[in-house]
């Protein structure tokens, strides 16, 4: 199995990144790009990844500095308590961490420290479960993230051995019953993270030579959970796994807002039907535990197709 680790983001592949700078001046990477001149709101996550980004993608050293600073004084309680936590466990903040990690270690002010934190974080997250499902699926991610920072194949391959087993337990259609047979209020929500971190783990793998987008169990892929809960973010009222009138376009825009920056990913990996109003709408995406500033980085118009000479047309 291939393993071949970059280290500069578990969400920022290089190719994708210099597609994005090409095109900065186009319409759907203006706003992603001057958001690294505005610094965001007093989340002190979201803090911290726009630092690293700055550092990533305009070489501000400074902002690396800083974003270095700041990862190591933080309060382990505000990271791994975020009200996602409860559901998921660890695993959201753990991966979220991981990109930054990953984002920073080329920076010339690192230290041994930054790994050594690294190490005591999945140390004291190394139950990452909680007895809610959305947790399994949050570890299969946090695994394949630990594999990559801490250059280590065999949790790496363990965790695509449970992306597999993951994929293996999903419904034809895209959901984990597990996740939607209680028919509870939060059922919308957890399959949302679900799906996100399965889409997240694919693109970890991915992006050190083991294309997990690719890996489907009788036809059902990461892909097909992204568009099951997609497809209800325009019809929640077709929403069957809660009571009438639960899920509306008014409790999903937190939802949104925390995690949907993970379609933009999906999308440039593989086209997503119908997904042009939601990035109409909340483009350009920033989300700590949903694969980052993912506009910025996976939002490039796709390169046209050069037409073939009329006489190859047809032959």
């Amino acid at each position: 199995m291939p393993f071949q680790p970059t280290h500069t983001g578990l969400f920022l592949p290089l190719s994708f990144l210099e597609s994005s700078r090409a095109a900065a001046e186009s319409k759907p990477l203006i706003a992603a790009w001057t958001a690294l001149d505005s610094t965001p709101t007093d989340d002190v996550l979201l803090q911290l990844l726009w630092l690293s980004y700055r550092w990533r993608g305009l070489g501000d050293t400074e902002a690396g500095q800083k974003a270095l600073m700041l990862l190591h004084s933080l309060d382990e309680a505000a990271i791994f308590a975020r009200p996602d936590a409860e559901r998921a466990g660890a695993g959201p903040s753990l991966v979220g961490l991981a990109h930054v990690v990953e984002m920073l270690r080329s920076h010339p002010a690192v230290t041994p420290a930054l790994m050594q934190t690294f190490r005591h974080w999945t140390t004291e997250t190394a139950s990452l479960m909680t007895p809610f499902v959305p947790s399994s699926a949050w570890r299969v991610t946090a695994q394949l993230a630990r594999g990559v920072v801490l250059d280590d194949k065999t949790i790496f391959e363990e965790g695509v051995t449970w992306f597999e087993e993951a994929i293996a337990n999903l419904h034809p259609e895209g959901y984990l019953r597990e996740a939607v047979e209680s028919k509870g209020a939060h059922t919308y929500a957890d399959q949302f993270s679900i799906a996100c971190a399965l889409a997240l783990a694919a693109e970890i793998a991915t992006n050190v030579g083991v294309d997990l987008w690719a890996y489907a169990n009788r036809g059902v892929s990461a892909k097909t959970a992204a568009a099951y809960v997609m497809f209800y973010l325009y019809y929640p009222e077709k929403w069957r796994w809660s009571e009438p009138g639960v899920l509306t376009a008014e409790t999903m825009l937190p939802i949104i807002k925390d995690q949907a920056a993970f379609l933009e990913i999906v999308h440039a990996r593989s086209p997503l039907r119908s997904i042009d109003i939601l990035l109409h709408n909340h483009r350009p995406f920033i989300s700590f535990t949903g694969g980052g500033m993912t506009t910025l980085v996976y939002g490039a118009p796709p390169p046209r197709a050069t037409p073939k000479p009329w006489w190859q047309v047809w032959r």
